[in-house]
């Protein structure tokens, strides 16, 4: 995906082109261990400090999100209240 094909608002895309292979790279986070890389990058020598010890990884706040595609803003316009209402409840 070129970075034109994707505009955002804030933290919003507006248009994403080529939506199957966007879907596809979704779909490849749930299986990224990031912790592990995340550790190599920051502590590179974690692995020679262990000695094969094994650890776990704590996550003081974290955010999953489903995001909602519309192919129209009438379809959105539609759900967009009760949508609103959900949730801040």
């Amino acid at each position: 995906m070129a970075e034109s094909s994707r505009p955002e608002i804030d933290n919003v895309f507006i248009r994403i082109t080529g939506l199957p292979r966007a879907q596809r790279l979704a779909d490849r986070f749930t299986h990224l261990s990031w912790p592990r890389e995340y550790a190599r990058q920051v502590v590179p020598q974690l692995d020679d400090m262990l000695h094969g010890c094994e650890y776990y990884w704590v996550a003081a706040q974290t955010e999953y999100s489903t995001d909602v595609m519309f192919k129209s803003s009438a379809g959105l316009r539609e759900l967009y209240s009760r949508l609103l209402s959900h949730s801040t409840l």
